[in-house]
């Protein structure tokens, strides 16, 4: 579901006096902004899950992603989810040209690549982590299967108290599919 048509729900359902706690995996950062005021006040006081520590973290890890996309891209504020994957998917491309060695070739990068099981994304997953490894595939949903919450209030996002993240785990047994 489109992010407008999530916020269009939610500002539905306020209109007809039901004041929903939303939550929204999308959304967060430069994505709200970029889509105008009428989804900012609809986001108001709506949840966001986010797979990397948010910039209001102030961390060095995302103090790091923001100069660098200030340096590099002129992008300022809050980034979007897309910026965010680029970043960590060129700093993973280069952990794994590191692992491969000084004369890497496409089977050495892979071979480095799977050999790879404790990534962190430049530091933007906390102390958590995710790998690359055949039979780590598929097995969380986010490093260690854990997000962080943030709430948007006023034209602001929030860091929410003691989901700094909240990590789950799986539940052995059980699937989920996407059919």
């Amino acid at each position: 579901m489109r992010r407008n048509t999530s916020f269009a729900i939610v500002e539905g359902a306020r209109q007809q006096g039901l004041n929903l706690k939303a939550l929204f995996s999308v959304g967060y950062g430069a994505d709200l902004y970029q889509a105008g005021p009428g989804a900012a006040q609809a986001a108001q006081g709506a949840y966001f899950t986010v797979s990397y520590e948010p910039v209001e973290m102030a961390t060095p890890a995302t103090q790091h992603l923001q100069n660098a996309l200030k340096t590099y891209a002129g992008v300022t504020g809050d980034p979007s989810l897309n910026e965010y994957i680029g970043y960590a998917a060129v700093d993973g491309f280069v952990t794994g040209l590191k692992a491969a060695g000084p004369h890497p070739t496409r089977v050495s990068l892979i071979d480095a690549m799977l050999g790879i099981r404790h990534y962190d994304a430049a530091g933007l997953f906390g102390s958590h982590s995710i790998g690359f490894a055949m039979d780590q595939r598929g097995q969380v949903a986010g490093a260690d299967n854990c997000v962080w919450l943030v709430q948007f209030v006023g034209s602001t996002f929030h860091l929410v108290s003691g989901a700094d993240p909240i990590c789950g785990s799986n539940i052995p047994g059980q699937t989920v599919s996407g059919n």
